[in-house]
């Protein structure tokens, strides 16, 4: 099972910060991810900081920040798969985000080790906005390592090859020896979560929609 977090196995929050998961959830989790000829992969755009500290004594693999970084549960610990971030365009991906924060309040900017986030679940920008913003970090990262995501209530700039899909392929072929014969089955919620959908019917396997849209 590859599962996405937010939205998925934890309510949205209006403030991201204050998102936890139940004790109920990481133990039903844990009891999955041990249950024979089955396995659990939590595959998010969190922070590794986040996952480890929510989820890290579980037993239980992690792709964070999209797929960028790899936790291997086994020997607790992150291997990073892509290039370092290029920081002159993250810095400068960061001021323009701040200067949207400072324009929009109840926005807020999360740094994550490779990739930036603004959220604006608290805020009511317009579309004009939204737009705006997108196309100044889309010009600022283009030609760099960088590419822009739009999800739900939030803009990201992750780098390019950190998608959902590349790291269940990449997951998969890791552990092919002992995952042979398995299908993957991707459940998710946002647009970023259409890329574990392709991966799954790619590799034969099932995915599952959470809420509308």
């Amino acid at each position: 099972f590859f599962l996405d977090l937010d939205g998925t196995l934890v309510p949205i929050q209006e403030d991201y910060q204050s998102v936890t998961v139940a004790e109920g959830t990481q133990k039903l989790l844990a009891s999955l991810n041990t249950t024979p000829d089955r396995r659990v992969v939590i595959v998010s755009g969190r922070s590794p900081t986040f996952l480890e500290q929510h989820l890290g004594n579980r037993g239980i693999d992690f792709g964070a920040e999209h797929g960028g970084l790899f936790y291997d549960a086994t020997t607790s610990s992150w291997l990073p798969l892509l290039p370092e971030s290029d920081e002159p365009t993250y810095v400068q991906v960061k001021q323009e985000m701040e200067g949207a924060e400072t324009l929009l309040p109840g926005s807020d900017v999360e740094e994550k080790s490779q990739s930036l986030a603004w959220h604006y679940r608290q805020a009511n920008p317009s579309d004009t906005f939204i737009g705006s913003l997108i196309t100044k970090l889309q010009t600022l990262v283009k030609g760099t390592k960088f590419s822009i995501l739009h999800g739900n209530k939030v803009i990201e700039a992750r780098l390019v090859g950190a998608t959902k899909e590349a790291f269940i392929r990449w997951y998969l072929r890791k552990h092919e020896s002992e995952l042979e014969g398995w299908y993957p089955i991707a459940i998710g919620d946002d647009r970023t979560d259409e890329d574990m959908f392709n991966a799954a019917a790619a590799l034969g396997g099932l995915s599952i929609k959470v809420g509308d849209g």
